[in-house]
């Protein structure tokens, strides 16, 4: 059951350039691993992850341009 699920859970991160990525966390690429903002499961609201994901980039944004 659980490699049934495994497909649903999905890790997002966000690039130096606020871009917004996502894959299954197998396939995260080792250069993103601690961009990552979350792994999130089958059944996680998806405003949950999408208000996470602004944050983050609205904070990456805000460090760019005040770098």
């Amino acid at each position: 059951m659980l490699l049934a699920c495994a497909p649903a859970t999905m890790s997002f991160w966000v690039d130096h350039k606020a871009d917004i990525h996502g894959d299954v966390p197998d396939k995260v690429p080792r250069a993103a691993e601690f961009l990552i903002v979350g792994t999130y499961g089958l059944g996680t609201p998806l405003a949950d992850i999408e208000a996470d994901l602004r944050t983050e980039r609205h904070e990456r944004e805000r460090s760019w341009i005040t770098d």
